[in-house]
C-alpha cells in the first residue's frame, strides 16, 4: 500500500509540474506567480488582509484544496516573520471548510525540494479530508535505539536553552 501511495505521489507531482510548467508557459513570467496572483490567476483571491491571501490552489491535490500565501517575497520559512495575520485566515480557511461540512483537514506547510515544496514562496496548504477519503498515516513508532531525554537535553543545547 505504501509503495502504491508513493508511486500516485511521485505521479501526482510530476503531473502536477507539468500542468504548472505549460499553465505559466503560456504568460511571460519575470516575477513570482504568488507574489502577483492576481495577475496570473485573476479573481481567484477569496479573503485577503494586509500580509496574507487566502486562494484556492490552481493545481489542488483534491477537491476544496486552500492555501495561504504571504504577499511578500518570502523564500524560506525560517526568514517569515511571525503574523498573527497568517492564523487569522488560516482560521478562515478552517471555518470556510466546515461551512462545507468538512469536519477534517491537513495544515502543512513545506520547506525544501525534497519535502515536495515546488513554489519557492512561503504558502500554506488546507487540505480537506472529504468523507469519503481515509489518509490515515500508517507510521510506527521508531523503535527507541536511543535514549529519549538524550535527545531532548541535544535539542536544547542546539536551540541555546537550559
Amino acid at each position: 500500500m505504501r509503495r502504491v501511495r508513493k508511486l500516485l505521489a511521485v505521479r501526482y507531482n510530476k503531473n502536477t509540474m507539468n500542468k504548472y510548467r505549460e499553465t505559466y508557459s503560456r504568460v511571460d513570467i519575470k516575477e513570482c506567480v504568488f507574489c502577483h496572483w492576481e495577475k496570473y490567476n485573476p479573481g481567484t483571491i477569496i479573503k485577503e488582509n494586509e500580509d496574507y491571501i487566502l486562494v484556492p490552489n490552481t493545481y489542488p491535490y483534491i477537491k476544496d484544496h486552500l492555501m495561504v500565501v504571504i504577499k511578500e517575497h518570502v523564500t524560506h520559512l525560517l526568514d517569515e516573520p511571525f503574523n498573527e495575520k497568517k492564523l487569522e485566515l488560516t482560521k478562515e480557511a478552517m471555518r470556510l471548510l466546515e461551512s462545507l461540512g468538512i469536519q477534517s483537514y491537513v495544515v502543512i506547510e513545506r520547506e525544501g525540494q525534497k519535502a515536495g515544496k515546488s513554489v519557492k514562496h512561503v504558502h500554506q496548504h488546507i487540505i480537506p479530508v472529504h468523507e469519503e477519503h481515509d489518509i490515515t498515516y500508517n507510521m510506527a513508532p521508531m523503535e527507541h535505539t536511543i535514549n529519549f531525554q538524550e535527545q531532548v537535553e541535544t535539542y536544547k543545547k542546539l536551540l541555546g536553552a537550559k
